[in-house]
């Protein structure tokens, strides 16, 4: 399940949470609401256990505001620079990486 499939069905289950708990669902049958807070966190765990797909980037994990972590994208890694060379002479004049548009030395 892809990161994006994963926050949609967060908002949802968050959705259905909030409209059990304004329609009174929560105190004529708390199970229901149980289980649907058991499904959230569940998701949560999952969504937090690993760092997104992406390996241009170093990934930190930190606290978000709701309580459960979240992946912030860091450094570059670099991967994949790119020479940049004179058209004189094909001289090496450095290296620059198009994901972050970094000069590095050459």
């Amino acid at each position: 399940m892809s990161e994006q499939d994963l926050d949609a069905r967060i908002d949802m289950l968050r959705g259905f949470i909030r409209q059990a708990h304004e329609t009174g669902l929560d105190r004529t049958n708390p199970t229901q609401v149980r289980v649907l807070v058991g499904m959230l966190e569940t998701l949560q765990k999952a969504r937090d256990a690993s760092p997104p797909p992406d390996p241009r980037w170093e990934w930190v994990k930190t606290p978000s505001v709701d309580g459960t972590t979240e992946w912030v994208k860091g450094a570059c890694r670099h991967l994949s620079p790119v020479d940049v060379r004179s058209v004189i002479t094909n001289e090496l004049l450095a290296r620059l990486c198009p994901d972050c548009d970094t000069q590095l030395p050459a």
